[in-house]
């Protein structure tokens, strides 16, 4: 989705608003159900979320900010980096992952699927 306009206010409304729509609202649309559904104990978790969501907000802009300072080629270099082990990592956690869904659809035993390092039998 590309903004309509490059400036610093319509960028900085644009994000707000859509941090609202996206944390705020559904947040306050899942406490709403679990009130109609008297879960009192999860009631406090969407309202508990929500400063951490706005505190995560604030601290992404900041950080959005001061990488904008940043000349081209240093941020280049940085995601360049970052994406190479970045994928090095995710390519390690997705061959793990799909070794246990290969080991559930296998097997119906659940049981089978349980056997870690430390457990030798």
């Amino acid at each position: 989705m590309k903004l309509l306009r490059n400036d610093a206010a319509y960028e900085r409304i644009f994000l707000t608003v859509h941090f609202s729509q996206l944390a705020v609202i559904c947040e306050l649309l899942s406490w709403v159900g679990y009130m109609q559904l008297r879960v009192v104990a999860s009631c406090m978790g969407p309202i508990l979320r929500i400063p951490f969501y706005a505190a995560s907000f604030m601290l992404g802009l900041a950080l959005r900010k001061m990488v904008a300072k940043l000349p081209r080629v240093e941020i280049s270099q940085f995601l360049i980096n970052l994406l190479v082990k970045g994928s090095a990592c995710l390519s390690t956690i997705a061959f793990f992952t799909f070794e246990v869904l290969a080991c559930w659809i296998e097997n119906e035993d659940d049981d089978l699927c349980k056997n870690t390092a430390g457990e030798i039998e």
